[in-house]
């Protein structure tokens, strides 16, 4: 698969997680989710402080829904629109607000998931089988210290198990020297 096939299915994953998350904890509220280079992460401003024993319930989530391969579907909607639909979501009312005159505005919906988003993604869920959720940080909303810490949830995805498997050796490693 390509660069760009691989970047799509990260930032599916990030959609994924937090459609997990909506499920589980459905008081958070999310500010973004991009894809990076190995992996995904999403900011979420939860109610309740969650923990690393959580990563479990998500990822174990996260699987039933890839598993269920529902598609991804875009849709462009108006400044007005895009408000109305986020009005409880602070976050993603900030960022709309911010948007030029004129830019597109869109959405990305899997199942019962509507996220704003600029794209792209894979077609169908189905497509995703190898991910781990990694770890939790705390994330300023916009990296400044004077906004709320968001907490972070941080994956990595590969299109193969071996290459899963390979990277998570090289975190375990890498963690193992830094405590060292």
């Amino acid at each position: 698969m390509s660069t760009d096939e691989l970047h799509k299915m990260r930032h599916s994953l990030a959609h994924i997680m937090a459609q997990a998350v909506q499920h589980l904890w459905p008081q958070a509220k999310f500010g973004v989710g991009p894809a990076i280079d190995d992996g995904f992460y999403y900011d979420i401003d939860f109610v309740e402080p969650i923990s690393d024993q959580d990563l479990e319930k998500i990822t174990k989530e996260m699987k039933r829904i890839a598993k269920e391969g529902a598609n991804i579907t875009r849709k462009e909607l108006s400044k007005k629109e895009a408000l109305a639909m986020f009005k409880n979501n602070p976050y993603k009312v900030e960022l709309i607000n911010e948007l030029p005159e004129g830019e597109v505005i869109s959405t990305y919906t899997q199942n019962n998931f509507t996220d704003l988003c600029r794209g792209g993604h894979l077609s169908n869920l189905n497509l995703i089988k190898h991910f781990a959720l990694i770890n939790l940080a705390g994330a300023y909303w916009r990296g400044n210290s004077k906004n709320k810490q968001l907490t972070r949830i941080y994956g990595c995805s590969f299109w193969t198990k071996e290459e899963l498997d390979k990277h998570l050796v090289m975190l375990k490693e890498k963690n193992e020297t830094i405590e060292n």
